[in-house]
């Protein structure tokens, strides 16, 4: 159930407790650098890409879409649960519903898909919700600043998109 600590419903699953958020962050830089590189220097890193931007075209020059579109959700699930891991033996010992997947989708989407960038970015949402959890402690502004901001950063990225190809259109003609 949810809420409840994991320890106590399978005492089996207990993992020693000297490991903590320092072990998720390395785990994470690590992941990061092995995405980074397998998505900018290698050939089926390549065929992901082509594959996302136009899976017709990919399967006409012969890459199977259907066998790398499935390895790619496993290999996503399985990032997944390791970060559900992490989450629930590192920090709280227990699990939570909450709203990673749209923020985490979100930062992908602003980082344009970069693993790097990702990475660094995620730590800007971090640093911005834990601030506004202690401006809401400290200060009494409410906690609901970080989501107007996130919200504004989302705008700002999709009018800069639309206004840089608005530019490039000008420009072509």
């Amino acid at each position: 159930g949810s809420g409840k600590i994991v320890h106590e419903q399978h005492p089996l699953l207990k993992v020693p407790q000297k490991r903590g958020a320092g072990t998720a962050a390395l785990a994470a830089a690590v992941l990061a650098l092995v995405i980074w590189y397998v998505m900018q220097k290698t050939s089926r890193g390549y065929e992901m890409k082509l594959t996302g931007q136009n899976e017709r075209f990919a399967r006409f020059i012969g890459i199977r879409t259907d066998r790398l579109v499935l390895v790619c959700m496993l290999l996503s699930g399985a990032l997944c649960g390791l970060v559900g891991m992490f989450r629930v033996y590192g920090a709280e010992h227990l699990f939570r519903d909450s709203d990673y997947y749209f923020e985490g989708l979100m930062v992908a989407m602003i980082a344009r898909y970069q693993p790097l960038a990702v990475v660094f970015l995620s730590l800007f949402f971090a640093a911005l919700k834990i601030g506004a959890q202690g401006m809401e402690l400290a200060a009494g502004v409410p906690n609901q600043i970080y989501l107007i901001i996130q919200t504004v950063v989302i705008f700002l990225m999709a009018a800069e998109s639309g206004l840089f190809g608005a530019l490039q259109n000008r420009v072509r003609k």
